[in-house]
Formats: C-alpha cells, sequence, structure tokens
C-alpha cells in the first residue's frame, strides 16, 4: 500500500481513493440529480467520515481520556468504519426521497466504481483485469440497460459483478465484498419493503 504526502497531510492510497471516489459520488449526483440529492449525499459523507473519525471515543475510550489530541491522530478502525457504514445507511434510507433511489442506487455504483478504479491506479497496480472490471461496471450505470433489469436485479449484478473480481483475486471474504453485499442487501430490501408498503 502506498502512502501519499498532501502538505502536511499524510494518507494511505485506500483512503485518497476513497475520497477520490466520494467526490466522484457527488459530482455525479449533482450533475445527474440535482441539488438536492447531491446535498443529501454529501452530507451522508460527512457522517461516515465524522462518524468513523469520532469512534476512537468508543472503541478507545481510555485512550482519548489520557490523550485528547488522540482524535485528531487516530479514528475508530474496522469497527469504525462498520459502525459509520450503519449510520450512514439508516441517515440515507431515510433522508433519500424514496421516488430517487434509483439516483441513490447509481450514485453508489458510481463510488464504487471510482474506488476500485483510484485505488490500483494509485498503488500502480494496473491491470487488464481491472479495466475488464471498470468496463463492466460502467455497462451498469448506463441507460441502455433500464429495458432489461430493474434497479434491485442491476443493483444485485453490479454487486455480484464485483464480488467476482474480488474472488478472482483471492478476496472473496474481503472487508469490502462484505460491504458492497451489505449495502446492496439493505437497498434492494428498503426498496421493496417501500414497494410492498
Amino acid at each position: 500500500m502506498k502512502w501519499f504526502t498532501i502538505g502536511s497531510l499524510t494518507l494511505p492510497a485506500s483512503h485518497l481513493a476513497l475520497i477520490l471516489a466520494f467526490i466522484a459520488g457527488g459530482v455525479f449526483a449533482r450533475l445527474r440529480y440535482g441539488k438536492e440529492c447531491a446535498d443529501i449525499y454529501s452530507n451522508a459523507v460527512f457522517l461516515f467520515i465524522a462518524v468513523w473519525k469520532l469512534s476512537v471515543v468508543l472503541f478507545s475510550f481510555s485512550l482519548v481520556l489520557q490523550a485528547p489530541m488522540s482524535l485528531i491522530y487516530f479514528n475508530g478502525g474496522v469497527k469504525g468504519v462498520w459502525l459509520a457504514l450503519l449510520m450512514n445507511l439508516l441517515y440515507s434510507g431515510w433522508k433519500w426521497p424514496r421516488e430517487q433511489m434509483t439516483a441513490l442506487i447509481f450514485t453508489w455504483m458510481v463510488v464504487v466504481i471510482a474506488k476500485e478504479a483510484a485505488l490500483p491506479i494509485l498503488n500502480g497496480e494496473f491491470t487488464l483485469m481491472l479495466v475488464i472490471q471498470l468496463a463492466g461496471s460502467l455497462v451498469f450505470v448506463t441507460k441502455w440497460l433500464n429495458s432489461l433489469f430493474n434497479q434491485s436485479n442491476r443493483l444485485i449484478l453490479f454487486t455480484l459483478w464485483q464480488i467476482f473480481f474480488y474472488s478472482w483475486n483471492g478476496q472473496l471474504f474481503s472487508m469490502t465484498v462484505l460491504a458492497y453485499s451489505i449495502v446492496a442487501i439493505f437497498w434492494i430490501w428498503n426498496e421493496r419493503r417501500e414497494s410492498v408498503g
């Protein structure tokens, strides 16, 4: 994993890739779906980062008591990511307009595509398999699939496409695959719950 220095800030490639993915998602939401969706999206991103960063208080309270400045330097780690993901799903499910679930799902797909593109490029691991993965991923956000699949089926296929490439690389049981799966299951459940109720 490479590290990048931006001014006095040093970030691992994974954090920088996630920041770039969040920016790509925000630009996509703003350009394609308007200000309301972009505002909710940016609030969700802020919530994710804040919960992840401040969750160090929950998971390492004694450290924060001994050194309050640790809030600046540390984060909640893996537990913090899961807590931030949970809070983000709950917030987005509550705030995102029901009639614009397609916008939410497509914005999520753009974030995943941007992250999957940025991380290997930042690490200098650009391969033919990555090109195939990204090309296939982009097909799922194009309009010409609208007549073939509804948004839930498209999200399922998109998630399975990502899982296929993670399994190809021997990472089938990685945190990323679990996170992608949880997000897809949550949004499909949420969409079907809304359509039934």
